[in-house]
């Protein structure tokens, strides 16, 4: 992407990993292990640190894992869903349109939260993918 058009203000570490069509806003950092497909990008400034699907936008404030330290490159981040404003994804979750996720004692498909904002997406012990919500930044 970056051969065609360098959007202000973005940084992105490896640009190889950018795809044409992908969008990014000014503000936005794509860390070395990040993905961006086409058709798919954030809305405004974020830290992208995962794979981000084809269709996908990432909102306002939402960041691809809450501690990048302890994340190691096998802990990736597969996103599909469009995340809303203010949410966090947990290392090692791919979350998909059919992902089941449990969100208020309720299990539902992942999509059925696609654009909800301050959501926390989190890998509980058992495996099993928990959603809550509130403000994380």
């Amino acid at each position: 992407m970056t051969d065609y058009a360098f959007p202000s203000d973005v940084e992105i570490i490896d640009t190889n990993r950018v795809s044409l069509g992908a969008y990014l806003a000014p503000g936005t950092r794509v860390e070395r292990d990040a993905w961006c497909s086409e058709n798919s990008g954030s809305l405004q400034a974020v830290e992208l640190r995962g794979s981000i699907e084809t269709g996908t936008r990432i909102g306002v404030k939402s960041q691809g894992c809450t501690n990048p330290a302890l994340s190691p490159p096998h802990d990736r981040i597969v996103i599909s869903i469009d995340l809303g404003l203010n949410c966090s994804v947990e290392a090692g979750i791919s979350i998909t349109h059919d992902t089941d996720v449990v969100f208020g004692g309720r299990t539902l498909k992942a999509a059925a939260l696609s654009r909800q904002d301050n959501l926390q997406y989190r890998k509980h012990n058992s495996g099993v993918i928990e959603v809550v919500s509130g403000s994380f930044h």
